[in-house]
């Protein structure tokens, strides 16, 4: 039974979507449909119920869900240990961090524990999206230096290393730098040019604005801070950004302003509870002994 097949049956029991689950899974209709096809004739039942192009889980498609979903989490931890194992034997120490790390202490932290170690450590730092890191150390990834706006779930160990909070950033000039302080309403009628969900920085701020009861226009979602500055320098909009961000990647042509309203992000590193390599141990024993309660 192809691992490859569980998983499309799986995303298709959540979307009941060939259309969506293509999407997902990155190939075509056709080919969702042939893997589901051959699922139902290797195990000799019908998975789905097909009418007026709608589907459902049969009765047989919910017990072999169940059944799909343990095999496939119980392949992912086999390989989650085996990678653990390659690593503990090579002395590696994976790290994944959002891209904005050099703005705080973090980045210092790694570079001194790096240059501290007598015994080899083979550490290979990364960046990816904030969206996807916490996924990453269910296997691929050691530790991970990320933002976060709660308290992530009790499975995993965390480290705070400092805390962040949202500054609008305006054209220099713009009406409201006079002010040393102002509030979201103040912004209801700009054009906002944030980043995007990938960072993780769009849904605290929605947040915000609901609760401050405006309703702005977002006229850019993306990923890069400096081309953020670059437009609102051109009075192409205003922004919100982390400010020990904004305050790094700001030009002579922008002005940051603290907002009445806002929300405190905290940065830290993060890895499992359990399962953890040497190399692992001992980056942990050097943060916790480097940073301050």
């Amino acid at each position: 039974m192809e691992l490859n097949k569980l998983n499309t049956f799986i995303d298709l029991s959540h979307t009941l979507s060939y259309t969506e689950t293509a999407e997902n899974l990155f190939t075509t209709q056709g080919n969702i449909s042939k893997q589901i096809l051959s699922l139902e004739k290797e195990l000799g039942v019908t998975l789905f119920k097909r009418e007026h192009r709608k589907i459902d889980l049969t009765t047989d498609g919910e017990l072999v869900l169940g059944y799909a979903q343990q095999i496939t989490n119980l392949s992912a931890e086999l390989n989650s240990a085996l990678a653990r194992t390659e690593r503990t034997k090579n002395h590696q120490l994976l790290i994944k961090t959002i891209p904005s790390i050099m703005n705080y202490r973090a980045l210092n932290l790694i570079t001194q524990f790096q240059s501290e170690q007598d015994e080899e450590i083979n550490l290979n730092l990364t960046e990816d999206e904030a969206v996807n890191l916490l996924d990453s150390i269910k296997g691929e990834t050691d530790i991970i230096f990320t933002r976060m706006f709660k308290e992530l779930s009790p499975e995993y160990a965390v480290i705070p290393s400092e805390e962040d909070r949202f500054v609008a950033v305006l054209p220099r000039g713009h009406a409201l730098t006079k002010f040393k302080k102002i509030n979201l309403a103040d912004l209801a009628t700009e054009k906002w040019l944030l980043l995007d969900d990938d960072t993780q920085l769009l849904q605290p701020i929605k947040k915000l604005i609901k609760q401050v009861g405006i309703n702005p226009q977002i006229n850019y979602e993306g990923k890069r801070p400096n081309l953020i500055m670059e437009m609102v320098s051109r009075s192409s909009g205003v922004s919100l950004m982390m400010e020990k961000v904004a305050q790094s990647e700001a030009n002579a042509n922008v002005e940051l302003v603290p907002i009445a309203e806002n929300i405190s992000s905290v940065l830290g590193f993060v890895r499992n509870k359990e399962h953890n390599t040497a190399a692992s141990d001992l980056f942990w024993d050097y943060l916790q002994h480097s940073i301050p309660e």
